[in-house]
């Protein structure tokens, strides 16, 4: 049986060298450009308590535009956290979305970021991959990602942590865009899901069994971790049933997606050993 694994969002990362398709609708509060003031865009700090880090709009930096939202970080502080809670936005289950922003820094090493869609009633969320920033140049970031359920009350935070040397550093940022991403791959239950058998699961010998149907030829089968992280692909063949090497996997509960033209399916798989 399907399932929509704890209402999390599975988040995609994308090759950086990528392209991030263009945003023609920031569902996003419309003020990731940075170029209203302040105080009327609703960006925020949070940096454990310290009151140590400092923001403000600059002209000095600006990736497009004429502002970029400048950060400044003191070296007394583990982490700084960057979020918008000016205006929610809805995130609908099923549908497809992209993160995308520009970033740069001036740390004398490279510095972390997170960035995450959290829901604002209870702070749930999933974590994008990890970034690690180690240009003096604008970088930009895209990201996808999966909404499993509808959040109505959902919202963007950036999260900057320096772990490699100590001292202050800065880091400008532009062009912050959520978008839904039209035509996307979408999850379907219908005649796919119900042609698709998996054994065993829980798999306890590193071997996983999967039954296709030949009603819709699967392009590609993917294994992904709890972060959205792509651990194995296979590219199945004509016969049914295959077998999936998992025996390098460590225990652990996993989200096995078939991929079949315009439609996935998702199903949970938990490894044993």
């Amino acid at each position: 049986m399907l399932k929509n694994i704890l209402g999390l969002l599975a988040l995609l990362a994308l090759p950086f060298s990528m392209q991030a398709q263009t945003c023609s609708d920031n569902i996003a509060p419309g003020h990731g450009g940075f170029e209203s003031p302040l105080n009327t865009i609703g960006w925020s700090l949070w940096d454990g308590g310290a009151n140590a880090s400092s923001m403000n709009i600059t002209t000095a930096e600006a990736h497009h535009g004429d502002q970029s939202v400048h950060i400044s970080v003191p070296g007394t502080n583990s982490y700084t956290d960057f979020h918008h809670r000016f205006t929610v936005f809805t995130i609908d289950e099923d549908s497809t979305y992209q993160l995308s922003f520009w970033v740069k820094s001036n740390a004398s090493d490279s510095i972390q970021l997170q960035a995450r869609v959290v829901r604002d009633t209870d702070w749930q969320t999933h974590w994008l991959e990890q970034m690690a920033i180690a240009s003096g140049d604008w970088t930009q970031f895209a990201y996808t990602f999966t909404a499993y359920e509808t959040w109505n009350v959902a919202f963007l935070e950036f999260k900057f942590t320096h772990h490699l040397a100590s001292g202050s550093y800065e880091v400008w940022m532009d062009e912050v865009e959520l978008c839904k991403i039209p035509g996307a791959i979408t999850n379907i239950d219908g005649d796919l899901a119900s042609g698709v058998r998996l054994y065993p699961n829980p798999v306890h010998n590193g071997r996983l069994s999967i039954e296709l149907p030949a009603s819709h030829p699967t392009e590609k089968l993917q294994l992904r971790d709890m972060q959205g992280r792509v651990l194995r692909t296979w590219h199945p063949k004509a016969q049914s049933p295959q077998v999936l090497d998992c025996t390098s996997i460590p225990n652990g509960i996993y989200l096995l997606e078939i991929i079949s033209g315009n439609a996935i399916m998702r199903e949970r798989v938990e490894i044993r050993g």
